[in-house]
């Protein structure tokens, strides 16, 4: 059995803390895009919001590696009815 490479989530999708002052405000994009999609949303907010951005695994920075095609497969079919 392959040993999967175990990361720190924050490695892993590749976060980012744009602002520590205020209330934390997480944003994740849509299919086909990234993080970078926020950036000019990000910059209108107000300093009372410290946003959060992540790359879903696969997409943008993300560690390709932590796929695991098993456990999605067993996601997938959870939510299939």
């Amino acid at each position: 059995m392959q040993q999967r490479k175990q990361l720190d989530v924050e490695q892993r999708n590749c976060i980012t803390v744009h602002r520590t002052q205020g209330r934390p405000v997480v944003f994740g994009h849509g299919f086909g895009c990234d993080q970078l999609i926020w950036l000019s949303v990000i910059e209108q907010l107000p300093g009372s919001v410290a946003p959060i951005t992540f790359d879903y695994m696969g997409c943008g920075r993300s560690d390709v590696s932590a796929y695991d095609k098993k456990n999605t497969a067993a996601l997938t079919a959870m939510y299939k009815t």
